[in-house]
């Protein structure tokens, strides 16, 4: 620690030059840091000595900082920048904040509608929400519940609750009104079909329903194709063409009627899972955000 103190200059000295050259002038810096002009001079000419370097070139109502103080000032801009996010992180009260995983799809239609219910119970709690399609790693500490599909147990996190999941066709209704819905199921195959890129080999296809429904592993040609499953939906309730649904994810458009289910519905063994790290830190805002999300899983099973 006295190696540190007496090879590190003056904090205020520092803090100074980082002010310097991200405002590109020292009267700039010295608004700024409600100093004088004069006071960030000195602090410069003493910082410039105690490296023995020039940091900065002046230049007519302006200054330029040298390749060593540009390296500098960036540097101690990125380590202002990780002390700021840490003490704002240390403000917040223990166990008062939680962030929560999901998928946009998962986020935008089954999450985001309900949120405002677990807020109302727990109005103290402050919340970040990580909306991707792209897999979470639990191990990285990013989130603290993620809901996540999948069969458990999982390699990187416990799932602490848990709802079915089933997967049917569903269309806009003016679209099923339009074409007629199908008497045989097998006829569904010849609609205009929606398919999206699933980053996750445990999602299903229509080659999937089509086996799981009775009719043989069919391949049927989709007429649209997304990357994102939240996009594959949202074309569905605009008359696009049939998606496959999911349970949750597709429960309040089918309630509200902008979706209609118009398919057998299939049951996988794959679940949407609370899921918590393998060593979740403590946290009473995680522990009543799933002990929440059981009780919307239990109800909407």
């Amino acid at each position: 620690m006295s190696y540190f103190k007496r090879s590190i200059p003056s904090v205020n000295a520092l803090v100074t030059l980082e002010a310097a050259v991200r405002l590109g002038s020292f009267t700039a810096a010295a608004l700024e840091l409600n100093v004088t002009q004069a006071a960030v001079s000195r602090q410069i000419h003493a910082l410039e000595a105690d490296l023995e370097q020039r940091l900065f070139v002046r230049r007519h109502r302006r200054v330029e900082p040298t390749s060593a103080g540009a390296m500098l000032g960036a540097t101690i801009s990125g380590a202002l920048h990780s002390m700021r996010e840490a003490v704002e992180s240390v403000r917040q009260k223990p166990g008062r904040s939680v962030t929560v995983g999901a998928t946009l799809a998962m986020s935008y239609f089954w999450l985001m509608p309900r949120l405002s219910d677990f807020r109302t119970r727990h109005p103290g709690v402050t919340m970040r929400v990580v909306s991707q399609d792209e897999p979470v790693a639990l191990g990285s500490g990013e989130v603290d519940v993620l809901v996540r599909f999948g069969e458990a147990p999982f390699a990187d996190g416990v799932s602490v609750a848990a709802c079915q999941a089933e997967f049917f066709p569903v269309c806009a209704p003016s679209l099923a009104q339009r074409m007629g819905v199908p008497a045989a199921t097998s006829a569904l195959l010849d609609m205009p079909l929606i398919e999206h890129a699933a980053p996750d080999p445990s999602w299903m296809r229509w080659a999937d329903w089509s086996e799981q429904a009775g009719l043989g592993r069919r391949t049927p040609r989709a007429v649209l194709q997304f990357n994102r499953y939240a996009d594959a939906v949202a074309a569905a309730v605009g008359g696009q063409g049939v998606v496959l649904g999911w349970n949750l994810i597709t429960r309040d458009a089918l309630a509200s009627g902008q979706l209609r289910q118009i398919g057998r519905r299939v049951r996988v063994a794959s679940r949407f899972n609370a899921v918590r790290p393998l060593r979740p830190r403590h946290n009473a805002a995680a522990d009543a955000f799933v002990t929440w999300l059981a009780e919307k899983f239990d109800e909407e099973a």
